[in-house]
């Protein structure tokens, strides 16, 4: 065959190709092994770790009685405490004159 046969041409090309692609196959593992991701197993974990404290935290604000009122039964809480605080000082006040008049 001479060298302007174009089957040998052709022939040459291909084996070229081929040795390229082989060569490329066999460097992957290795490729594969230098660009691996980090593993982030570690870090998931303390992510998944604080969302079950903040969940935690969530659960115990969320069953609190005060978050459960309406504004009404809530402003009628701070009414009786008012007026319970108001007897107490008053009564305080009521025994202090006594004291002071005995």
């Amino acid at each position: 065959m001479s060298e302007t046969d174009p089957a040998a041409r052709a022939f040459e090309d291909l084996c070229a190709e081929m040795t390229v692609l082989r060569r490329s196959v066999e460097a992957l593992p290795q490729a594969w092994r230098d660009n691996r991701p980090p593993d982030y197993t570690e870090d998931l974990a303390r992510v998944v770790k604080a969302m079950n404290a903040v969940s935690t935290r969530m659960k115990a604000i969320e069953d609190t009685p005060t978050l459960k009122m309406t504004p009404q039964a809530y402003g009628q809480g701070i009414g009786v405490t008012a007026r319970s605080v108001k007897n107490c000082t008053l009564s305080s006040a009521g025994y202090e004159r006594i004291a002071n008049i005995s």
